[in-house]
């Protein structure tokens, strides 16, 4: 699914589905999960649906007006965000940025919802990795996390950090296949030059680090990066395939 696309197929428990979607019209995702979410929310608070009856049709129209029972015990803040939740228009429905925003959501948050980001991007982001731009760079480790989640494919620390995972995914490969041909060969993951230093090709390094300042040297890389904050120039194709291709 992509901006401006929207869906008509009717799926899932009746009771948790949105106006829209029972009356067979064009919706997007995020108000139809908010809806769902603002039944969920009801039920856990009150221990029943909002809208139920055993009756199909009749339970189609309860959800249809949008009317639902208000217990007393329930607080003012979390009744306004059920019927900002609720609402059966989906232009004026609660957005997800407004339920996370909202006042009753954030009273006493539990801090496990918001774990640290080395602890949360854990999975999907190479501690290894960025402990070594950090180090390299001489930058805190959250400023190269930043820099990932950033989008930015030309930041000076998301460069240095793919370079870095690509050469050690090549060494492992490359390891890998020696080790199935019945030999054992380690290769060094060839470093990131610092900023300070000038491009230079050291003899006899080992294969990985001899490509690497070949095609780094073709593309500028040792004595073109941006200072942090700035774009690089060089071409993200170039430095993503920078072992892609043999002479």
């Amino acid at each position: 699914m992509t901006d401006g696309d929207f869906l008509r197929t009717s799926c899932g428990s009746p009771n948790y589905a949105a106006p829209e979607v029972i009356s067979g019209k064009l919706y997007a995702g995020p108000e139809v999960d908010v809806w769902s979410c603002g039944v969920i929310l009801y039920a856990l608070l009150c221990g029943t649906l909002p809208f139920d009856d055993e009756h199909v049709p009749t339970l189609f129209r309860k959800i249809k007006s949008g009317i639902f029972p208000i217990p007393d015990y329930l607080e003012k803040p979390v009744v306004n965000l059920l019927l900002h939740m609720l609402q059966v228009d989906p232009m004026k429905r609660a957005t997800i940025k407004e339920v996370i925003q909202h006042e009753w959501f954030q009273k006493e948050l539990p801090a496990y919802l918001f774990p640290p980001i080395n602890e949360s991007e854990a999975s999907i982001v190479d501690i290894e990795a960025v402990r070594e731009v950090s180090e390299r760079y001489s930058v805190p480790e959250e400023e190269v996390t930043s820099a990932l989640l950033s989008d930015d494919p030309h930041h000076q620390l998301s460069i240095a950090y793919n370079l870095i995972v690509d050469n050690k995914r090549i060494a492992d490969e490359m390891d890998s296949v020696h080790r199935l041909g019945g030999r054992t060969v380690s290769f060094a993951r060839p470093p990131i030059a610092r900023r300070s230093e000038q491009r230079e090709t050291p003899p006899r390094r080992g294969i990985m680090d001899s490509l690497l300042a070949k095609r780094l040297s073709k593309l500028g890389a040792y004595d073109t990066f941006p200072k942090c904050g700035q774009q690089q120039k060089a071409a993200p194709s170039k430095l993503a395939g920078l072992f892609l291709d043999r002479e």
